[in-house]
């Protein structure tokens, strides 16, 4: 097993597996006799002279579950790595594993940005690296199986696939498109943006589709499809040009503007979802829309169908004079003729607004001279009860009326 061209931007479950049998070749049932880091306290999750004490402790295997792999110490700690986006396990004197659209360091050591790094005692050198400092290196104080994050992870595809009905009810759980499905990590651990892409073009299903909603073929081909893509590219080593020609995978990483064509020459399309650039071909993975036209459309024709009844029946109903049609008056009309007893509808009072004609309410007489055109408005115009009243001008005989109301309080 040794590193090629790797085949994805960054490591997912193939690159992972891959990278885990070369470590757990190399690095397996030999002693590390010392231990350089580099004090990086956002990759390294622990203090620098808890690694260090690994000197002396012998290296048994290597695990993995999904993206997270682990060195198997004799003794805890174990240590835990996480590639993130760029990071790799190196060997001295292997080939450095490339990702897509990645430059070679040109075979440097200690490599660039190396964060880990073991001398064995049988002159074995091993380096954990890290450029975007997305990765991370723990140490786990049990086994990782038991211990956060690997224990919250969901099944791995390819060393522990669940089986066709344990799969479709947990699928069908969710109310995410099926891309953002199987990229959560709590469900199926592993599944990077190129794999999952992958499977669902293999089973003819677009990225949008709600997983609540695919049918039970459907199930079945992404369950047959993810047992399948992950199995061929870990058989592979990861290596892209042993992936089978007809896969999605060789013709996805263009992203062009004007279009890119699959195997078959039909157009790949970009779309987002689950938060990831997701490529798809509509005319083998039908949009949500298209694939649920048919059944929408029935649904229409019986509501427009239901909404014809409906009217229907509500004119028969209105045309029927015997029942009352609503309003307080009339439905206790009503009530009085039906206990036998005849009760005089009571009149609705309304308020006039025209000049020189008030409103009686509790006693109070209507206003008189120029105070009335001024609370009522100005005459012939009815005022309603959320207008304000309109102020009028002062006129001669109003001014008169002050005079002699001024000049009878000065005489007094």
């Amino acid at each position: 097993i040794e590193f090629k061209h790797r085949c994805s931007a960054m490591p997912e479950l193939a690159e992972c597996e891959c990278a885990r049998r070369v470590v757990e070749k190399h690095l397996a049932g030999k002693v590390i006799s010392k231990v350089h880091v580099n004090a990086d306290n956002i990759v390294l999750l622990a203090p620098p002279n808890k690694f260090t004490k690994l000197a002396g402790t012998k290296v048994t295997g290597a695990g993995r579950k999904g993206k997270q792999i682990w060195l198997e110490m004799a003794e805890p700690p174990h240590v835990g790595l996480h590639l993130g986006m760029t990071g790799t396990l190196r060997i001295r004197g292997l080939p450095q594993p490339e990702y897509q659209n990645k430059v070679s360091d040109g075979g440097v050591w200690p490599p660039r940005f190396t964060k880990l790094h073991f001398e064995m005692e049988d002159g074995t050198e091993f380096a954990y690296t890290n450029a975007r400092r997305m990765g991370r290196v723990r140490l786990f104080p049990a086994h990782p199986t038991q211990c956060e994050p690997v224990k919250s992870l969901g099944f791995d595809p390819f060393t522990d696939m669940l089986p066709l009905e344990e799969f479709a009810a947990l699928l069908r759980q969710k109310r995410a498109d099926v891309k953002a499905c199987l990229l959560d990590q709590a469900f199926a651990a592993g599944v990077g943006n190129w794999i999952a892409d992958e499977v669902l073009y293999q089973a003819c299903v677009h990225p949008h589709v709600a997983a609540s909603k695919l049918t039970d073929e459907e199930v079945a081909k992404i369950w047959k499809a993810l047992r399948e893509v992950v199995c061929k590219a870990c058989e592979a080593n990861a290596v892209k040009c042993e992936f089978p020609e007809e896969w999605l995978f060789h013709y996805r990483w263009t992203k062009k503007a004007d279009g890119s064509k699959d195997h078959y020459g039909e157009d790949i399309v970009f779309v987002t979802s689950g938060g990831r650039t997701s490529a798809c071909v509509p005319t083998r993975q039908p949009p949500p829309g298209d694939r649920a036209a048919p059944r929408r459309a029935k649904s229409i024709a019986a509501g427009t169908a239901g909404a014809r009844k409906k009217r229907s029946t509500g004119l028969k109903k209105k045309s029927d004079t015997s029942k009352p049609r609503g309003g307080k008056q009339q439905k206790k009309a009503a009530a009085v003729k039906k206990r036998g007893k005849t009760e005089p509808a009571k009149p609705v009072k309304r308020r006039q607004g025209a000049a020189g004609a008030g409103v009686k309410k509790k006693g109070k007489q209507p206003a008189k001279g120029p105070a009335a055109r001024i609370s009522r408005g100005s005459p012939g115009k009815k005022v309603g009860r959320a207008q304000a009243p309109v102020a009028v001008p002062p006129s001669r005989n109003n001014k008169r009326v002050a005079v002699k109301k001024v000049a009878s309080k000065t005489s007094k």
